[in-house]
């Protein structure tokens, strides 16, 4: 598996985590802009993405 897969997985990981704050009919919306912004984030660094830093910015 590619390493650009695997943080997409680890980024949905990131937001289930969070989509449950979110009312139920707008949770799959949440989702998705936490792991756009994730990878919005993750593109403009030049290290990796760390998990304590995907939680806070998520």
């Amino acid at each position: 598996m590619s390493s650009s897969k695997l943080a997409w997985q680890e980024y949905g990981k990131i937001a289930n985590n969070f989509q449950h704050k979110a009312r139920y009919e707008d949770r799959e919306d949440i989702k998705q802009d936490i792991i756009l912004r994730l990878a919005e984030i993750a593109s403009r660094k030049t290290e990796p993405l760390t998990l304590p830093a995907m939680f806070k910015s998520g």
